[in-house]
């Protein structure tokens, strides 16, 4: 029993040592994505203090504080491949990346197709970054539980 618990923390021990750059990742995505939230937050507040009134250097700083968190999760993934030595950790990132683009240009283009025919309401761009989010994830939990 005891044997047991010290295999599971050397394990757990060598996971942690295996790829670095996916601690830093996280590091950065505690100390600059959260933030780049509350940046956004901050534009919200900005835009409904202010409402139509917004132009000039306050309207473009409204967009750039309200596109932070996409900005953000972009540079963090580039800095993350970059710096990914373990090829396969890479090549599932990467795969799972590439079908997320495929599935959000799908249904992005299907939609756009059906709002020409007013079969449906027009398509908020703001949620084309959260649905990649979304088939990005679910796919490389797909790939993870294929590879376990």
């Amino acid at each position: 029993m005891i044997r047991a618990a010290q295999n599971q923390a050397q394990r757990m021990m060598k996971r942690q040592v295996e790829s670095p750059a996916k601690y830093r990742m996280e590091d950065r995505m505690l100390f600059i994505g959260l933030p780049s939230f509350l940046l956004a937050g901050v534009s919200i507040f900005l835009q409904q203090h202010f409402g139509k009134d917004l132009t000039g250097l306050l309207a473009a700083a409204c967009v750039l504080l309200a596109s932070s968190p996409y900005i953000a999760f972009i540079v963090l993934f580039f800095l993350y491949f970059r710096e990914e030595r373990d090829e396969f950790q890479a090549r599932m990132l990467s795969g799972a990346m590439l079908c997320a683009i495929g599935a959000t240009m799908l249904v992005t283009s299907i939609w756009g197709v059906m709002e020409q025919f007013h079969l449906v309401p027009v398509f908020h761009v703001g949620w084309v970054m959260p649905m990649f989010g979304i088939f990005y994830s679910v796919w490389l939990a797909v790939q993870r539980w294929r590879y376990r």
